[in-house]
């Protein structure tokens, strides 16, 4: 993207002197120095902490503007007192998940989705459900970094496999800055709702995004009790995955647990 910046006056004079002076080669090196050093000067994770205790942005887009990694964000925002909206809270949520599941045939994932999955070993359990599969291309560009991650900490390759990479040919901004939301996610999103699929997102915030734009939204909890409830997974493999969530640590409702036996 580029931004055009009009420089007049006495600003334009000393850009001028400057260059003049062999300081910098032209007057867009001086401008691009005076930006990097006005954007170092700002705590981006102080920003990104307020944003979100303010509610005003997603995990999803706290996480680009800090500059740190999901895990980093999850904890540094713990130890400021505020507990990162991740996984689910409410059950009902998940028994109209449930019925989503069963009638759409394409998911989209977006990163928070895609990292619980990668985070509890989850990929094959995933494909079990038989369903088209979707990650944009922005989030693609992200989650190579994680599989790289899990695939050194693991000792194997880490593959995404059957997930198809989509591009969605419009432009994103404007609609993820009026919704708080990050470029990645509202790609996620805006794929699901192009391609009447489900958006799959373990960023609460980014499922009632989801829900006021009329798209159907689930967290990967749902998935994982709907392949229980079909015999897909089994009752002690769906426990671990529970407890591990537990452990990301990621919200899941005290009512799920009944379903663990």
């Amino acid at each position: 993207m580029v931004t055009n910046i009009e420089i007049s006056g006495y600003t334009e004079d000393i850009l001028e002197a400057l260059v003049k002076a062999g300081i910098y080669s032209n007057k867009t090196e001086a401008v691009r120095e005076a930006i990097r050093r006005f954007i170092e000067s700002f705590d981006m994770k102080e920003i990104s902490f307020r944003a979100y205790k303010d509610g005003k942005i997603t995990f999803q887009l706290a996480l680009e503007i800090s500059g740190l990694n999901i895990e980093e964000l999850i904890w540094y925002l713990l130890k400021r007192g505020i507990a990162p909206e991740l996984g689910l809270v409410d059950i009902d949520e998940t028994k109209e998940g449930l019925r989503v599941i069963e009638e759409k045939n394409l998911f989209v994932f977006d990163l928070s989705s895609a990292f619980t999955i990668l985070e509890l070993n989850g990929i094959d359990t995933i494909k079990k459900l038989q369903k088209r599969l979707i990650i944009g291309k922005e989030t693609g560009k992200v989650v190579r970094s994680l599989i790289m991650r899990y695939s050194k900490i693991r000792g194997s390759l880490v593959s995404l496999g059957d997930y198809e990479l989509y591009q969605l040919k419009m432009p994103l901004g404007e609609f993820a800055r009026k919704n708080g939301m990050s470029i990645q996610e509202a790609e996620a999103l805006m794929i699901a709702k192009k391609e009447g699929g489900v958006y799959v997102s373990d960023d609460i915030r980014s499922r009632q995004i989801a829900k006021s734009k009329g798209v159907n939204s689930i967290p990967v909890i749902s998935i994982f009790l709907y392949e229980m409830q079909q015999n897909i997974l089994a009752n002690n493999e769906f426990n671990e995955i529970v407890m591990r969530m537990g452990m990301v640590p990621l919200l899941v409702p005290f009512e799920i647990f009944s379903e663990m036996r």
